[in-house]
């Protein structure tokens, strides 16, 4: 309650002063012994003539604080919980400046109070910042237990489809990083990685929509950043979670960190065995010039195994500026992948011709290798900043499937069954290195200069067999090849930003210069090698502004230009067999997307809730679309294309709102026109769609000690160049509540609780019509327990709010 009376008192401080000729005021607040950052404490101003409050703030991530004071003198009260309160007195803010630096102040924890602290604030479920939007993992209750790609699918703006592929504001061609950078923990693609990625060891997900020139150009959509937990607090600290579930989901995660002097050892370890049940199901119609026939195709699935990844290192602080860190990741993944396709083949009278059934075990094993060195340094001058990084990881991935297809019902002759196999070894070596230098200039303005190399092989032997007569295997030569492919791309950029009274403003331009060779060799000694190379030099400039309209409330506008190149699985020709009549394919042949992105952003604050609503607008080139055709013998097959043009415009909001102390609710919606046009072998294809997704959450307290939360998700049906994708909805309810003493939590769910979640969709084209249904998994029942060891819980059991209720900071560093 003293803390809400704080933030009450310093609110209303605020209003008084809003209105007078202002300085802006920064500075810092560090622990005195770590020399690390204090996120979310308090900084007050009085009047040293009758000790009267003025303004005040709460710090940021990096312990940062920034707010606006009238010419004079003040003393300033810097706190934070469990922490001994430090009063700065004698300062003077003189009217001929517009920027005033406060000098670092230092905490010390106060051990008297720290023994009776129970009770601490929560992050919030989104914040505002800059250039983002961060989502802390922790607090949304239905997140414990589910994988990272789950997690994903319940992010704002941010959809995952039937095979796992992410999109962004309806854009699918996004940049997904794990704390900033590629990773093996996402492996050789990003639906499996995610997959198998637990979702306890994530703290925090990035979603940046509009990137600067920093991050780098790929991603059209936006860039995805996965934030895996880490602590530096002195001692030993970190928590273990078990889990266990029905269908199958068992699992246990281990985040532990030891600071003792100038090291800090820190690691994570998750184990994780899960059978994931699915099915679906397509209807489709042939048409030739005098004839229909009808094919039904059902298929189950059960996917799944043991999954495992650790993650270990060591930092040394030669100071309290300058720091080195050394990590290794290792993951391992064994799996047992079973399908089971069943046929039924009909004439132009509806009457059955064929029917036959398809199965394929799949044994697949994944291993990665990642190793990175960080070299991190700040200056005396604040903001100034060098930092170096070098990556180097290797993955394999193999898959070996048995596949048998018997024909069990036929009006023909013959049904000799199919006995075939497939192997698949792919491999990825990449090399990461990276620097760069952030310089403050003038009052309150910085200049960033970095530099990127990345250097990326993969290969991929892909072998189909089929078994003859004399019980020999023969190669299929039209599904085998051997791609190879070698990516360079060579990097530098520039930011230069500031800030004057209430304008903040960042301009940047990022150089890159790619390198890709594609080389497929057929198993067919009849057919030629096929060689491809692409090279290309692009300038991507970003730029964006914001000004701050009183209070907490803000203005933003921005703009960059990015890229989507094709990566190796969407170039790779062939890589899966396990249903014939039914081809996924890749392009080595296409080129890379180019968009420019606009977006303008309103941000809303108010005692007990925000809004933050934005509209954008996207204009890409060179736009991929996958294409289905049916051939004469009923195969489908989809593979991409480069189309002319995408354009997008929509509108987003995300609002939260406090409707009593014991209830919270959070809505984002994201409402989007979009259309799409190009011609592909004389054929044109053009789309309108007017779409949306939604989520609405609801979280309260009863009986003052259980959390109840229900998230609803909805997305609204859209066209396609060949179709419709039709709607789709779920309903989470989760509950949780702490135990020993705060010490652990209990969390219990039911995801998807009426089996709603069906992907649902039409495909036609010139000579077929096509309805399906794919159901990835089932209702979920899960259990989880999480003790923490030296760490208070992340959720708010009651009471006052660490960082000031649900404001939403766009504020931030650059």
């Amino acid at each position: 309650m003293r803390r809400f009376t704080v933030f009450i008192l310093l609110f209303f401080a605020a209003l008084t002063v809003s209105g007078q000729s202002q300085v802006t005021v920064s500075g810092r607040l560090i622990d005195e012994k770590t020399g690390g950052p204090l996120e979310y404490g308090t900084v007050s101003f009085y009047t040293p003539k009758d000790s009267s409050l003025v303004t005040g703030g709460i710090t940021d991530l990096e312990g940062n604080y920034r707010l606006m004071l009238p010419p004079g003198s003040y003393y300033l009260v810097a706190q934070f919980v469990s922490y001994e309160a430090k009063t700065v007195s004698g300062i003077q803010i003189p009217k001929e400046q517009q920027l005033y630096t406060i000098s670092p102040i230092t905490l010390s924890q106060d051990v008297e109070t720290l023994s009776e602290v129970v009770i601490t604030g929560k992050k919030q479920e989104m914040e505002m910042m800059l250039d983002k939007r961060v989502f802390n993992v922790g607090v949304d209750v239905s997140n414990t237990g589910r994988s990272a790609a789950e997690i994903l699918d319940r992010v704002p703006s941010v959809a995952v489809d039937q095979e796992g592929n992410v999109s962004l504001r309806g854009s699918s061609n996004v940049q997904i990083l794990i704390d900033g950078k590629p990773s093996g923990l996402i492996g050789l693609t990003d639906s499996d990685g995610l997959r198998l990625l637990q979702g306890n060891l994530v703290e925090s997900i990035e979603v940046i929509t509009n990137p600067s020139a920093r991050y780098q150009a790929e991603g059209q959509g936006g860039i995805i950043n996965i934030i895996l937990k880490k602590d530096r607090k002195a001692g030993f600290n970190g928590g273990i979670s078990l889990n266990t579930g029905y269908p199958n989901d068992h699992g246990i995660s281990a985040n532990l960190n030891y600071r003792a002097n100038n090291f800090n050892f820190f690691g994570n370890y998750g184990l994780n065995y899960r059978r994931s049940p699915g099915e679906g199901y397509e209807r489709r119609r042939q048409f030739s010039a005098d004839t229909t026939t009808y094919l039904n195709r059902d298929f189950d699935f059960e996917r799944g195994g043991i999954s495992n990844n650790v993650q270990f290192g060591a930092e040394y602080y030669f100071n309290d500026k300058t720091v080195l860190t050394g990590s290794m990741l290792i993951r391992r993944s064994d799996e047992n992948n079973d399908r089971n396709t069943y046929y039924a083949e009909f004439d132009q009278n509806q009457d059955l011709q064929e029917r036959s059934v398809r199965t394929d075990n799949e044994e697949e094993t994944e291993n990665s290798r990642e190793y990175t060195l960080s070299f991190r340094k700040s200056f005396n001058k604040e903001k100034q900043e060098f930092n170096f990084d070098v990556q180097y990881r290797n993955n394999t991935e193999l898959e070996e499937s048995d596949l048998y297809e018997e024909t069990i019902f036929s009006e023909g002759l013959g049904n000799t069954p199919l006995i075939q196999t497939s192997r698949n070894e792919e491999g990825e070596r990449n090399f990461l290195i990276e620097t760069f230098y952030v310089h403050p200039y003038a009052e309150n303005g910085i200049l960033e200069f970095g530099l990127r190399s990345n250097f990326r092989r993969i290969g991929n032997d892909y072998l189909v067999q089929e078994q003859n007569e004399s019980g020999d295997f023969e190669p299929l030569y039209n599904f085998s090849n051997d791609f190879r492919y070698d990516e360079s791309i060579q990097a530098a950029y520039f930011i230069v930003g500031n800030t004057r009274d209430r304008w903040s403003w960042q301009l940047g331009m990022r150089g890159e210069y790619t390198d890709i060779q594609t080389d497929l060799k057929p198993l067919d000694p009849e057919e030629e090698e096929q060689v491809n190379n692409k090279n290309y030099f692009n300038l991507f400039p970003s730029a964006s502004l914001n000004y701050k309209l009183g209070g907490e409330n803000s203005l933003q506008a921005s703009y960059s230009r990015r890229l989507s190149r094709p990566g190796f699985w969407i170039l790779n020709p062939f890589s899966n067999f396990s249903d014939p009549r039914y081809l996924r394919t890749g392009n080595p042949d296409l080129d890379p997307v180019y968009t420019d992105s606009y977006e303008l952003g309103y941000l809303l604050n108010w005692g007990t809730g925000s809004l933050f609503s934005s509209v954008y607008y996207r204009h890409s080139t060179g736009e991929w679309e996958r294409i289905t055709t049916v051939d004469d013998e009923g195969v489908s097959t989809s593979f991409p294309v480069n189309l002319s043009t995408e354009d997008a415009v929509g509108f987003e909001f995300n609002y939260s709102q406090d409707l009593a102390e014991w209830w919270t609710i959070n809505a984002n919606a994201n409402v989007y026109y979009s259309e799409t046009d190009g011609v592909y072998s004389d054929v044109r294809y053009y789309a309108q769609a007017f779409s949306a997704n939604g989520r609405l959450n609801s979280r309260f307290t009863v009986w003052d000690k259980i959390d109840i939360q229900m998230n609803y998700r909805y997305r609204a049906p859209r066209n396609t160049t060949q179709g419709t994708r039709k709607s789709f909805n779920t309903l989470d309810v989760g509950l949780s509540t702490d135990l020993l003493n705060g010490a652990a939590t209990l969390v219990m769910n039911v995801n998807d609780v009426f089996n709603t979640g069906v992907y649902r969709g039409v495909t036609e084209g010139e000579n077929f019509y096509s309805e399906s249904e794919y159901r990835r998994r089932f209702r979920q029942f899960t259990v989880n327990f999480t003790y923490r060891i030296n760490q208070k819980p992340d959720r708010q059991r009651k009471g006052d709010r660490k960082g000031g209720d649900d404001r939403m900071d766009m504020d931030g560093d650059f």
